[in-house]
């Protein structure tokens, strides 16, 4: 091979687009697969907005009670007199400032994107049904209306309302907590009721037991309805989550398939007595699919095919790596084997046996009307003859690119091609396309295919290549990338 800047390879451009692509790969990964410990800290986080509301409404459930104890007392009430109202004003008292100690840290908590401690959110449960059974207690002790009467105060009430605020904490075990403290409570409070009152007949006690089932049972009516939220809730932000990732993905696809469509030649091949004619399908946004042709310096043209295993991101970024490689080492002396023998030793370095891509490079001698082409593994290339209306199939020469980094191609022989001969290299593609009884449209339907429409010119040729193989499989989706490359000698 000729020593050439141009024909050198770039080790430096080589190695950093293995990297790029790597780098690429790691990060949409990490995108479109994060980790389960992320969705349940966002939950988390969501439930700690949604305490800052709970607290707020607590607020405003205060000042009711607030309202409802002055006017009690205003009118006379005889549980809001004395020692009992200034402690119904002190619990009042206590339990604003406990609602504005949390609110503030949970407000603050929630600017810093920082999650609360467990321990703070069970110190709450249990302060929260210790308040009511708090206030039962003290007018146990200190109304005159009796201790029994005592034990069915309106206090009791503030159990289903802590509760049923409880549901907005997204957390079925602290509804749970909340329900075996307040139960074990008001247990206590209503013994201590029934000792202070010397005893009650025993018909009695069902009716006072019953009390402490109730409000064990709202907390449990709350823990289901709070698990019940908890799921939906869950169920909303992967919905969300999912479309994201999707958009997301789709978005990255569609940067993707513009880069891989600007890495297709934007002209056209002008090599005196050759029409060449190239054209791509993806089956999804990206492909493995790729096809290129330049004119080397000798004046003759170069064209390629390659397809890597399968299709999608991984694919595309393998076969645009061996384009890199293609154009940094093109077969200026027509040495085509020696270029690829360097570009499989090239691609079995990158892959390491994982990935293989089929390839084919073709030499146009503009002087001679001659190809010379060598197959890398890819199926057999067609050769349409004007003069007899046959077809030759030309097979591989060797293995997969890729496969073994040790193979040496041999030397092409040439191959005459006259005037309105055509070469046709394709992608599997196109005949593997099944019709509805699962028959594919194979190589021999590909082959007289291409001698019915051989003297179409251009475009028109591979579009009716291409409707041919549609009409076939009755217009179902592509199994895999589908890809045409026609050399036609004029």
């Amino acid at each position: 091979m000729t020593s050439s800047s141009q024909s050198k390879p770039d080790p430096g451009c080589l190695i950093q687009i293995k990297k790029n692509a790597k780098i690429f790969l790691e990060k949409k990964g990490s995108e479109l697969m994060a980790p389960v410990t992320d969705d349940f800290f966002a939950f988390r986080l969501a439930s700690q907005k949604s305490e800052i509301r709970r607290l707020l409404l607590l607020f405003g459930i205060v000042g009711v009670l607030l309202v409802l104890t002055l006017a009690r007392h205003a009118t006379g009430g005889i549980a809001m007199q004395g020692k009992a109202f200034l402690l119904t004003l002190g619990t009042l008292f206590l339990v604003v400032c406990y609602v504005a100690v949390y609110f503030r840290a949970v407000r603050r908590a929630d600017r810093e994107k920082r999650l609360l401690p467990e321990w703070v959110w069970t110190v709450s449960v249990i302060a929260e049904a210790s308040l009511p059974t708090f206030s039962i207690f003290m007018l146990v002790r200190l109304l005159p209306i009796g201790p029994l009467n005592a034990l069915t105060a309106p206090a009791i009430l503030l159990y289903g309302v802590f509760a049923v605020s409880n549901v907005l904490r997204l957390n079925p075990k602290l509804s749970w907590l909340f329900g075996c403290v307040a139960a074990a409570g008001y247990a206590i409070v209503t013994v201590h009721a029934v000792d202070k009152a010397g005893g009650v007949a025993w018909p009695m006690v069902p009716f006072l037991a019953s009390y402490t089932v109730f409000i064990f049972l709202t907390s449990v009516v709350a823990a289901f309805v709070s698990g019940e939220l908890q799921r939906h809730v869950i169920a909303s932000m992967e919905a969300a989550d999912l479309k994201r990732r999707a958009e997301l993905l789709q978005s990255e696809l569609k940067i993707a398939r513009e880069i891989q469509q600007s890495l297709f030649p934007r002209q056209e091949l002008k090599i005196p007595g050759f029409e060449v004619i190239g054209w791509c399908k993806p089956a999804t946004e990206t492909g493995g699919d790729y096809y290129d042709w330049c004119k080397l310096p000798s004046e003759e043209g170069f064209v390629m095919l390659g397809d890597a295993t399968g299709h999608g991101l991984g694919p595309a970024l393998l076969i645009a790596s061996c384009r890199a490689y293609v154009r940094a080492d093109l077969p200026q002396d027509k040495d085509i084997a020696g270029f690829m023998n360097r570009l499989n030793m090239r691609v079995a370095h990158d892959t390491d046996g994982s990935r293989l891509v089929t390839f084919v490079g073709t030499l146009l001698d503009e002087k001679t009307g001659q190809v010379k082409l060598v197959s890398a593994g890819h199926c057999p290339a067609l050769l349409a003859r004007a003069a007899t209306g046959t077809v030759e199939q030309i097979k591989a020469h060797g293995v997969p690119l890729g496969v073994a980094s040790e193979f040496k191609f041999p030397d092409p022989a040439p191959i005459q091609l006259q005037q309105g001969d055509r070469l046709l290299v394709y992608t599997d593609g196109i005949t593997e396309a099944k019709n509805p009884g699962g028959k594919m449209f194979g190589i021999e339907r590909l082959g007289q295919a291409v001698l019915r429409h051989s003297k179409l010119e251009g475009q028109a040729f591979v579009d009716a290549l291409y409707r041919e193989a549609m009409d076939f499989s009755n217009n179902a989706a592509l199994l895999d990338d589908l890809t045409l490359l026609s050399i036609r000698r004029l």
